[in-house]
């Protein structure tokens, strides 16, 4: 596996939240909860460790494509950081 379950399950969180943010128009809060975050701050912190970037910038940066979403997680679904 080559890395931690923690670090594993953050980056599918992370990814999961990636796609989110880029095909869709939710919130970042409702992002959050639905990748398993309770709390915003702490999603963003996590986010900018592993992106270098806060969601909102990132979502700034990214137009919306509204393409499927699932289909960015699958396609990393196996890599580990």
């Amino acid at each position: 596996m080559g890395c931690s379950l923690k670090s594993y399950i953050e980056q599918h969180r992370l990814l999961a939240a990636r796609a989110l943010i880029i095909h869709t128009h939710e919130s970042l809060m409702y992002i959050a909860d639905a990748v398993g975050y309770r709390n915003l701050s702490t999603f963003s912190d996590a986010f900018y460790r592993v992106y270098r970037q806060k969601p909102s910038s990132f979502r700034q940066l990214h137009p919306k494509n509204m393409g499927n979403a699932e289909n960015i997680e699958e396609k990393n679904r196996d890599r580990c950081p």
